[in-house]
């Protein structure tokens, strides 16, 4: 079994609006490590976190390809997972046989916003562009 470190990308969905049709994305970065056999299966656990955790933290329900309304005073906010940015497979640090607890750890957590949703889709791509940390 292999550690992996992988950049899954959770974007706060926005409706575009007259003023704005392309305004932009908030979105977090969170840096995840998983033990996995090998590199297909470990984008596999971070998917299946990534949706899980989108849907989870998510405050309206999903419905389907209709973009939320922006988060009102109440809080409402439909969160969409992107995807894995990147996977790396990691070194052991420590002692000789020492392991993180579980098989899913959180390494880093940021918060960011892009320019608008084309940028957002470059990020998840890997591609490089300019963000607003907001943490």
């Amino acid at each position: 079994m292999t550690w992996f470190a992988g950049s899954l990308i959770i974007w706060s969905r926005t409706a575009p609006n007259d003023d704005n049709p392309d305004p932009p994305c908030h979105f977090w970065e969170r840096v995840m490590m998983v033990a996995a056999d090998d590199v297909d299966e470990a984008v596999q656990k971070l998917t299946d976190f990534g949706n899980a955790d989108a849907a989870e933290n998510s405050t309206q329900p999903d419905d389907g390809d209709e973009v939320a309304p922006a988060p009102s005073a109440a809080g409402a906010e439909r969160l969409v997972f992107m995807g894995v940015r990147k996977v790396r497979a990691l070194e052991p640090v420590g002692p000789p046989g020492a392991e993180p607890a579980g098989d899913l750890v959180e390494v880093m957590f940021s918060e960011m916003e892009a320019r608008n949703k084309s940028d957002l889709l470059k990020v998840a791509a890997g591609k490089d562009v300019i963000v607003r940390y907001i943490d």
